[in-house]
C-alpha cells in the first residue's frame, strides 16, 4: 500500500470515529434534556398540589372563623348550626374563599387542578356539623394532595373509599391512600370532611 492509501484510510477512520462521537454526545444530550423535562414537569406537579393544599387550609381556618359563631348541631338542631347553609357562595360572600379557587364570573369554586369544587354541609357526629369539599385531582398528584390536607380534615376519602376518620380513631392509612390514588384513570374523586 503506497503512502496516499494510507492517508486516505486514515482519514476515512478519523472520519468514523468523530461521525460516532457526535452521535454519541447527540444521545448523551438527549437523555439529559429528557431528565431535565421530567423534572421540571415533577416540580410544577408538586408545586400545583402543594399550592391547592394551602388554599384549602386557608378556606378551612377562614370558615371556621365564620361558622364557629353558629352553635354546634344535635340534640335536635339542625339548622342556624354549625356548616347548615354552607355552600361555594356563602363561603365566597363571607370572604373565606382565596382569590385563586374563585372562578372568574360565577359564584362557583374551582380547584387549583381546573376542576370544580362541590361544597356541602356533612353528617360526622350529628347533622350539618362538618362541610365537605369534593375535589377531582388528577391520579399524579392525588397522594400528594391527600397528605398534605389529611392533618387539617376529619374525614378523607379516595375514590369512594374511607382512608382516614379521625373521629372514629382511624387515623390516615398510607396503603390505602396509595392504592386509590393510583387506581384513578386520570383524575381521582377526593373527599374532605371538616368539623367545626
Amino acid at each position: 500500500m503506497n503512502k496516499v492509501q494510507q492517508r486516505n484510510l486514515s482519514r476515512r477512520a478519523q472520519t468514523g470515529q468523530t461521525v460516532i462521537g457526535a452521535l454519541l454526545a447527540l444521545v448523551i444530550f438527549g437523555a439529559l434534556i429528557f431528565y431535565a423535562t421530567s423534572k421540571y414537569v415533577e416540580a410544577q406537579r408538586d408545586s400545583n398540589a402543594d399550592s391547592a393544599v394551602s388554599d384549602v387550609q386557608t378556606l378551612l381556618h377562614n370558615s371556621d372563623t365564620t361558622y364557629s359563631s353558629l352553635p354546634s348541631c344535635g340534640g335536635g338542631l339542625t339548622t342556624n348550626c354549625g356548616y347548615w347553609n354552607v355552600t361555594a357562595q356563602s363561603l365566597i360572600t363571607a370572604g373565606d374563599v382565596p382569590a385563586s379557587m374563585i372562578s372568574p364570573g360565577a359564584n362557583a369554586l374551582t380547584s387549583r387542578f381546573g376542576t370544580p369544587v362541590k361544597v356541602t354541609p356533612s353528617f360526622v357526629l350529628n347533622q350539618n356539623d362538618a362541610i365537605q369539599l369534593q375535589f377531582e385531582v388528577p391520579a399524579t398528584e392525588c397522594a400528594r394532595f391527600a397528605t398534605g390536607v389529611a392533618s387539617d380534615v376529619d374525614v378523607l376519602n379516595i375514590g369512594g373509599t374511607q382512608v382516614q376518620n379521625m373521629v372514629a380513631g382511624s387515623g390516615l392509612n398510607l396503603a390505602s391512600l396509595g392504592q386509590r390514588c393510583k387506581a384513578g384513570a386520570g383524575t381521582v374523586t377526593i373527599q374532605l370532611v371538616h368539623m367545626l
